[in-house]
């Protein structure tokens, strides 16, 4: 069940091109489900939005509740900002492109508080893995805090999940290590 609370935020961005895709090259699809009205749409992004983040939300509330496994948490974590690196670049190609004339300036404004949404809900989920390695004494504070800060910045949060995770496992397998010597004797 946990790790279904993972997938809103994970594909978030998808629907958001989903939603400029039906815009740009469906006429029947909107016509159909959305009356030709992209606001329409652009309310069902935002209550999809919204559903994201409060289940983002939810889910870090539970994580610290309940002590989810550190390794668990990155794990999800890394996977999430690693599925939406291909969303990333389309977001960030389709704002460059809004660049070009004035008249789509408004959309390049708005693909930017997209990112935002995205990275705010993804650097949530991060905290809750810096936070859990921290409490689990896999994390020094001063590593908490690194890698908590780190998942809010654009790009250095992929690259900060991965450390993250792979930190946080290697601590695991270690202590697996040390459990398996002290119940059989050192090999």
């Amino acid at each position: 069940m946990k790790r279904f609370l993972f997938i809103p935020p994970a594909i978030f961005p998808y629907i958001v091109l989903t939603a400029l895709a039906i815009i740009a090259f469906s006429e029947q699809i909107m016509e159909v489900l959305f009356f030709n009205n992209a606001f329409l749409l652009l309310l069902v992004v935002l209550i999809v939005a919204l559903l994201s983040l409060i289940l983002t939300v939810v889910t870090v509330v539970l994580s610290i509740v309940q002590k989810w496994d550190a390794v668990f948490i990155s794990k999800y974590v890394m996977i999430i900002k690693l599925i939406q690196i291909p969303a990333y670049l389309a977001i960030f190609l389709l704002g460059l492109l809004c660049l070009l004339t004035i008249f789509t300036i408004p959309f390049t404004l708005l693909l930017f508080l997209i990112d935002l949404i995205v990275i705010l809900m993804t650097g949530t989920l991060g905290f809750a893995a810096s936070f859990g390695a921290w409490r689990e004494k896999k994390l020094s504070t001063p590593n908490a805090i690194l890698f908590a800060v780190l998942q809010f910045l654009f790009c250095i949060d992929v690259v900060a999940s991965i450390i993250l995770y792979s930190k946080v496992k290697k601590h695991k397998s270690l202590l697996n290590q040390i459990e398996f010597q002290k119940k059989w004797g050192t090999p």
